[in-house]
């Protein structure tokens, strides 16, 4: 059964090939990532996308959002390897900037925070006012 299921979702990944997909950006790359140079994503429909940024282009964060030509594809995965920068467009995201402030918190740097300089979340913790 499981080389049925295979071969079920081999073919109907590679009808993808050909086409363009917007994939959200992952933290965690695919385990042969080093070695292909390629970030993971997720496309609209749970497909997992393995992709390459062209020279010259930005790398997206984790969270953002970047539209791909499907260059080929497995049965778990697509893949895009963009041939020029027209081929490859990105799109910031406010998901790609809460990853951002939480790496940056994460190593202690302050972030600024919403509302005026005024903390979002309380944890509880009484705060003192500043001094005069």
């Amino acid at each position: 059964m499981t080389a049925l299921q295979d071969r079920i979702a081999a073919e109907e990944n590679a009808k993808q090939v050909g086409t363009t997909v917007e994939v959200m950006v992952t933290a965690g790359s695919g385990r042969k990532s080093e070695e292909t140079g390629r970030l993971s994503g997720r496309s609209r429909d749970q497909r997992l996308v393995h992709f390459s940024v062209p020279e010259g282009c930005e790398v997206p964060r984790p969270g953002d959002l970047v539209t791909v030509p499907v260059t080929s594809a497995a049965a778990f995965h697509l893949v895009s390897d963009p041939a020029t920068a027209a081929d490859y467009s990105l799109r910031r995201s406010r998901a790609g900037d809460a990853w951002d402030r939480s790496q940056a918190e994460s190593c202690g740097v302050p972030s600024p925070a919403a509302g005026g300089g005024k903390p979002g979340v309380s944890l509880g913790m009484p705060s003192l006012p500043p001094r005069s």
